[in-house]
């Protein structure tokens, strides 16, 4: 009985490890065709955001990844200078992170951080949307949705200026 105890354990073991590796592909969390996951990406805060260069292309992220690097969006896209900032400022500098959806509205986490680390957080602010709505501004960021789910955002992220809308 203890050998035919022994082989039905591991045929259960090979089974359940057999499933798991044939997980159909198409029940995973999936991007919208035409997206194309970024190429250049940065790393914030143990997560990558796609490369400021890949603004105006379709991108992809999972929920709880930033869509945007941090910037000081009101100057440029680049990476910000330490020394033209107070190193307590916080705030100025920000990325964006799509948090998924909840009860039909998408929610995002705007976070501050300080320029002298563009690795940790140092506030945080959700805010959130209809997820009907197909365009969002967030400060100089405008995010154009392609398809929101609540594990997923397949999006166009632009800089514009708040003085000229654009």
């Amino acid at each position: 009985m203890g050998k035919r105890s022994n082989t039905i354990r591991w045929l259960v073991i090979f089974s359940a490890i057999s499933c798991i590796l044939s997980f159909p592909a198409d029940l995973h969390a999936q991007q919208a065709e035409g997206a194309e996951v970024s190429a250049g990406t940065e790393e914030t805060s143990h997560h990558s955001a796609p490369a400021t260069d890949t603004f105006g292309q379709i991108q992809f992220v999972l929920s709880g990844d930033p869509v945007v690097p941090p910037r000081d969006y009101a100057k440029g896209l680049e990476i910000p200078n330490p020394d033209e900032y107070d190193p307590i400022e916080s705030g100025t500098i920000f990325d964006i992170v799509y948090l998924g959806v909840a009860d039909g509205r998408m929610r995002f986490e705007i976070r501050g951080y300080t320029a002298t680390d563009l690795q940790n957080p140092d506030t945080g602010q959700t805010v959130d949307f209809p997820v009907e709505q197909q365009s969002i501004e967030i400060r100089n960021i405008r995010i154009d949705v392609e398809a929101a789910e609540s594990g997923s955002l397949t999006y166009k992220a632009n800089r514009f200026s708040e003085t000229s809308g654009n």
